[in-house]
C-alpha cells in the first residue's frame, strides 16, 4: 500500500511519478496528478420538504444525505458544502393561514395554483418548477432570491413525494429536474432543483441535479453551446451526471 499524502495546498498542478526498483534496475510503474487545491470554493445548499396535504405526504430525507454531500462527492472538487435542511414548506397550512388572515388572497392562490390539486397526477416538470421557485418566495422566504438562471449563491432543492413526468407523452417518470436556460448563447442552469418521490430514495438523484445547479452538464451531452471537452454514450459510465439504470443506483453507492 502507497500512502501518498499532500501536507500544504498546491497552487499548481504536481506529478507524482511512481518507481519500482529491483536488482539495480529502476522502472516507472505509474503516474498520479494532483491538481490544483489552494482556492476552495463554497457551495450552499437548501434541502426543502414539501408537503401538500397537511404533513402526512412529507417526504423523509435519508439520513446519510447531508454526510454524502458534504464529505463524499462535491469535496472531491475541492468544495465546501454547507447544507441545511430547512422546515418543511406545508402548501396547505399556509393556504390555510392564508384564508384566516385574508380570504381573498388565499382564494386568489388557491386559484393560480388549482392545477396542483385537481390534477396533481398530471403535472409537468416545468410546472413543479415554476410553482416551487414562486411559492417559496412569497410565502416562506421573502428573502429567498430564487433564480433560473443562477446569479444568486444557494441551491434550493425541493423534496417531495409526487411524482412527474417529461415529454409529451407523459409516460418517462422523473427521478428529478433542474432549469435550464438556453435562450442566450450558453447554457445556464437555474439555482433549484425537484427530487420526486423515487428520486429520493438514493442520494444519487441529489448529486446529479446539484451537480446541474452548479453548472456541471451530463457526461454526454454534445448540444449547442455545450463545454463538454469529451462526451460519453449515454448509460455506459458510472459518471454522477450520466444517466444509469436502477440496478446501478443504490443504496451502496453513496
Amino acid at each position: 500500500i502507497l500512502n501518498i499524502k499532500c501536507v500544504n495546498a498546491l497552487n499548481k498542478t504536481e506529478q507524482i511519478r511512481v518507481f519500482a526498483k529491483r536488482n539495480g534496475f529502476q522502472f516507472e510503474v505509474g503516474k498520479l496528478n494532483v491538481y490544483k487545491n489552494n482556492i476552495v470554493k463554497k457551495a450552499k445548499i437548501f434541502i426543502i420538504p414539501v408537503s401538500f396535504d397537511g404533513g402526512a405526504d412529507t417526504p423523509k430525507i435519508l439520513p446519510n444525505l447531508v454526510d454524502v454531500l458534504k464529505n463524499k462527492s462535491f469535496n472531491q472538487a475541492i468544495i465546501d458544502v454547507n447544507v441545511q435542511i430547512k422546515k418543511t414548506m406545508d402548501v396547505r397550512k399556509i393556504i390555510n393561514i392564508a384564508m384566516q388572515r385574508n380570504p381573498i388572497i388565499a382564494s386568489s392562490i388557491m386559484g393560480r395554483y388549482s392545477y396542483l390539486w385537481l390534477n396533481k397526477d398530471n403535472i409537468s416538470s416545468a410546472m413543479y418548477l415554476d410553482f416551487f421557485s414562486k411559492f417559496y418566495t412569497e410565502y416562506m422566504d421573502k428573502n429567498a432570491k430564487i433564480d433560473r438562471g443562477n446569479s444568486g449563491n444557494i441551491t434550493y432543492v425541493f423534496v417531495t413525494n409526487r411524482e412527474s413526468f417529461s415529454g409529451s407523452e407523459k409516460t418517462d417518470k422523473l427521478d428529478g429536474e433542474a432549469t435550464l436556460d438556453q435562450s442566450s448563447n450558453e447554457l445556464k442552469w437555474g439555482d433549484l432543483c425537484v427530487i420526486y418521490k423515487n428520486g429520493a430514495k438514493n442520494c444519487y438523484t441529489y448529486l446529479h441535479e446539484i451537480g446541474h445547479t452548479l453548472g456541471l452538464e451530463h457526461s454526454f451531452d454534445n448540444i449547442k453551446y455545450s463545454k463538454n471537452k469529451l462526451t460519453f454514450r449515454r448509460g455506459y459510465t458510472d459518471n454522477t451526471l450520466d444517466y444509469l439504470s436502477n440496478d446501478v443506483i443504490t443504496k451502496d453507492r453513496t
